[in-house]
Parts: C-alpha cells; sequence; structure tokens
C-alpha cells in the first residue's frame, strides 16, 4: 500500500513538472494512465485522482501567470541588436562660390547607429495569422530602423513598424492586410538596405499554383541494386520541380486631405505591384529563379523628398538569380533590372526643368544654370548583377558577395531604393561589397563599403541638386558626383 501510494504521488509530481493543463490534457499524459492501468499499476480510480490532481495543481500554479486563448496555435517570439560603426564621405555635385572662400570639395563623416526590432507572430485556429514588429529609427523614416547615438544621454524612440494579419483559406492561398514585410521577390536595387527590407502598408494576395497542381517531373530514379552481398543501392536522385506564384499588392502611399483647395492635394496616393515568381528546382543543387512585375504609381503624391505632384511611376521589374551549391553551400549569380516607361515625363515635368552646367555669378551664393538637358535612356533605367556565395545560419558560416549597379534618375523613386548605397542618391553608378561571418548561431559580424559616382556627371539644377526657384524645401535626389561609404556591424539574434 505505501508503495502504491508513493508511485501515485511520483505521477502526480511527474506530470505537474511536465506541464500537463487541467483543460487540454496531451495524449501522451492520458495513454500512460492507461497504460498504467492496463498493467494493474493504478486502478481506473486512482488513475482519475491522478489526473484530477494534476489538473488542480498546474491550475494553482498557472494562476496570475501569462494565459493565452485556446485558438493560439503558437506564438514565437524573436527579435535581433545591431551596433554600426558608419564612415562615408560626399562630394557635392555644385560646389559653393570660390569668390565667397574655400570650397569644401570632401564631406565626411562618422556615425555610431543601433537598430532594435523585436517581433511577436502567431499562427491562430482556422489558418489566421499575423505579425507585430517594434523597431528603433531616427524620425520615422521608411527606409531604416538605425538610430544614431547622440545628445549625450539621450532616450530613443521606439516605433510600430509592422502589425498585420491574413489568412490562408487554402493551402496554396494567401490573404494579408496591414503593415507587413516585403511580399515580393527582390534583390538589393529596391526595397531594400542589405538585411532590412522595407515594410509594405496595404493588401497583398497571393496565389501558389504549385500547391494546387503537381509540377514535379523527371521523377527521382532509384539506382538499380545488386544480388549477393552488394551494399544497398545509393538514395534517388532528386526529381525536378517548379513553384509558380502570383503576388499582387495594393499600397497605401499618402494619405491626402480631402478637403485641401487643390485638386492634386486630394488624391490619395496608392502604389499597386503585381509578380510572377517562378523558381525552377533541378535535383537538389541548382534553383533559377526569375520574377518578372510591374509597379504601377502614376498618382504617387509624396510629402517628401518630393512635392505632393510627384507622378508618373511605370516600372517594369525583373528580378532573378541562378544559384548552384558548391559544398553544400549556394553559390548565386544574380540580378536585377527596373525600367520606367513614364521616366522622360518625370524627368521633365516632375524633377526638372535640368541643366547640363552651373555657374555664379559675381558673389551669388545662389548658383545660375544653362544649357537644358533631355533624358536619356539611361535615366530611365536601373540595372544590377552580383554575385554572392555562403549563407549566415550557424556558427562558423560565412558570406561574400559583390554587384555592380546603375541607377538613373528617373528610373526609380528615391523611397524605394537602398539608403546606404550612394546615400540613396539616384543618377548613380558603382559597387557594393559585402563580407559576413557567424561567431555563434546568434552572432554574426558584418562589414560591408559601397563605393559610387554619378551616372551623368553633368546634371544639375530642379530637385536634382536641390535649387528649385520659389521653393524653400528642396529635396535633392541626385547631390553628390561621389559617395564612399564603409559599415562596421554586429548583429545579435535572440
Amino acid at each position: 500500500m505505501i508503495k502504491r501510494a508513493t508511485l501515485l504521488l511520483a505521477l502526480v509530481a511527474l506530470l505537474a513538472l511536465t506541464n500537463m493543463t487541467a483543460h487540454a490534457q496531451s495524449k501522451g499524459d492520458q495513454a500512460l494512465l492507461d497504460a498504467l492501468v492496463r498493467k494493474g499499476v493504478l486502478t481506473e480510480k486512482e488513475a482519475e485522482e491522478v489526473s484530477a490532481e494534476t489538473a488542480k495543481e498546474v491550475g494553482a500554479s498557472s494562476a496570475g501567470k501569462i494565459q493565452i486563448g485556446d485558438w493560439v496555435k503558437a506564438l514565437k517570439l524573436s527579435g535581433d541588436l545591431r551596433l554600426r560603426y558608419q564612415w562615408d564621405q560626399r562630394e557635392p555635385m555644385i560646389l559653393t562660390n570660390p569668390k565667397l572662400g574655400p570650397q569644401d570639395v570632401h564631406i565626411p563623416r562618422e556615425r555610431w547607429r543601433f537598430r532594435l526590432r523585436l517581433n511577436a507572430d502567431f499562427k491562430l485556429a482556422g489558418n489566421f495569422f499575423g505579425g507585430v514588429q517594434l523597431s528603433t529609427t531616427d524620425n520615422r523614416a521608411a527606409d531604416t530602423r538605425n538610430a544614431t547615438y547622440t545628445g549625450g544621454y539621450d532616450l530613443y524612440s521606439i516605433y510600430i513598424s509592422r502589425v498585420f494579419m491574413g489568412c490562408n483559406p487554402l493551402p496554396g492561398l494567401t490573404f494579408i492586410a496591414g503593415k507587413q514585410p516585403l511580399p515580393f521577390y527582390t534583390t538589393r536595387l529596391v526595397y531594400v538596405i542589405y538585411d532590412t527590407y522595407i515594410d509594405f502598408e496595404g493588401l497583398v494576395e497571393r496565389i501558389d499554383f504549385h500547391k494546387f497542381f503537381n509540377m514535379t517531373f523527371a521523377e527521382p530514379v532509384a539506382a538499380e541494386g545488386k544480388e549477393g552481398n552488394a551494399p544497398p543501392p545509393a538514395p534517388p536522385r532528386p526529381g525536378n520541380s517548379l513553384e509558380l506564384s502570383l503576388i499582387a499588392g495594393q499600397f497605401v502611399f499618402n494619405n491626402n486631405n480631402a478637403d485641401s483647395g487643390s485638386t492634386q492635394l486630394k488624391w490619395d496616393a496608392y502604389q499597386f505591384q503585381e509578380q510572377l515568381l517562378a523558381r525552377l528546382h533541378i535535383g537538389d543543387k541548382l534553383t533559377i529563379t526569375v520574377a518578372p512585375g510591374f509597379l504601377f504609381g502614376d498618382t504617387l503624391a509624396n510629402s517628401g523628398p518630393f512635392p505632393v505632384t510627384q507622378r508618373d511611376l511605370n516600372i517594369i521589374l525583373a528580378p532573378g538569380d541562378i544559384t548552384y551549391k558548391i559544398f553544400g553551400k549556394p553559390l548565386s549569380l544574380f540580378w536585377d533590372f527596373a525600367y520606367n516607361f513614364s521616366g522622360n515625363d518625370r524627368f521633365n515635368r516632375d524633377y526638372g526643368p535640368l541643366f547640363s552646367r552651373y555657374f555664379y555669378v559675381e558673389r551669388s551664393a545662389t548658383p545660375s544654370f544653362s544649357g537644358r538637358v533631355q533624358p536619356r535612356f539611361s535615366d530611365d533605367v536601373a540595372w544590377l548583377v552580383g554575385l554572392k556565395f555562403g549563407e549566415n545560419k550557424k556558427a562558423g558560416d560565412f558570406l561574400v558577395s559583390a554587384d555592380y549597379r546603375q541607377v538613373g534618375i528617373s528610373s526609380i523613386d528615391p523611397k524605394l531604393n537602398s539608403s546606404n548605397f550612394a546615400l540613396s542618391n539616384l543618377n548613380a553608378a558603382g559597387w557594393e561589397f559585402h563580407l559576413a561571418y557567424n561567431f555563434t548561431d546568434f552572432l554574426t559580424g558584418v562589414l560591408t563599403l559601397y563605393y559610387s559616382d554619378a551616372l551623368n556627371g553633368n546634371l544639375y539644377g530642379g530637385y536634382a541638386t536641390g535649387n528649385v526657384p520659389g521653393t524653400t524645401n528642396q529635396y535633392p535626389i541626385a547631390r553628390d558626383r561621389h559617395d564612399k561609404v564603409f559599415q562596421a556591424n554586429i548583429v545579435m539574434k535572440f
């Protein structure tokens, strides 16, 4: 009797320690009790007493602690902290009047910065899901999460950078609403700041055709076995498959005042994009990705860096990559292409007039311009090509990459491009070099160098260099002739 009582108490303690809740015991725990009853170790009455006592103990111990609803199927909490040292140097397109004193040809800067992101992602009953992210930033800028150490003992703000919900009514059908992670495939030309992507606000619909239809072909082929004592046949060679998805997004770009006296200011601005994402897997080593798409923003109205009359964005996008695994690590040739077929109107109507030369009259601090410039094809096009080897997943992993790009002044919007390359200037061409190494599974060191020159070295005036007649806030978008940016980062995941 004493032995059985001792066993009974031990079972109660064991089940309590394994967090068997009063309202939802696991099948494994119940199976254990059933087995003990069958073996004659416990009677049915004693098994019921164990179950009731465990539920009572767990219920008492969980009082006042975090509780979630039964409809929450999974909750993931995560985050990362990045510390960054940045040195950059710019050479302005327009120098000051030499008659007013020495000209500042090279403008260097050093900054210590940090980024903190806190994530909560959840899955709910009925195939619903969602997420929230809190992150730092200096000024609510959409293209950065960095905050700059400054002001002695200042405090720093944190913002809601993501808040979205979605559902999967069918395995291949997804709907998402709210401020959400980048839904499109891209490389490093648009939407990206190397390891951070712009978060979109609006609606996204995605159809994964490969989840509705079988798109595998050349099925795995097993090696032929031999009789006798021959070794077993090798595992089958992987087959080939195609992943095909259609992604569409409707995003809020700027919410204007409907009561404004200006017709242009009454229009809310939206951005629309569609992308056909195709990935061809050939065996287990080779993957080819192409993702043609179209971005429509002909009524975009910015509060900055341009005035609300900003228009003429109709961009054909074509990113892709070819990835092959060598020694278990991916080697990727990647590319991107963007052509704004409304670029000429954007060049003349929204940025201009632009000129080929500038000069000063006597001791004036304000430059004058001459030689009206007409848009070229290269002004309407942005493209990139690069090579990348490795990945960063666990301790000892490394990644090295390099890419060359050209970004015409009327090809894309400054809100869409990287704020690191060319310090976010358009009308730029140059290189990015990147090296990352995992010291541990959660700690990564990253070095990045950006080196760029003006694509058109004689482009002045208007919103290019910030010389718009009668406008106080200039917002230059191609102000530099040459830029260099070096960043050293340490990133900790948790």
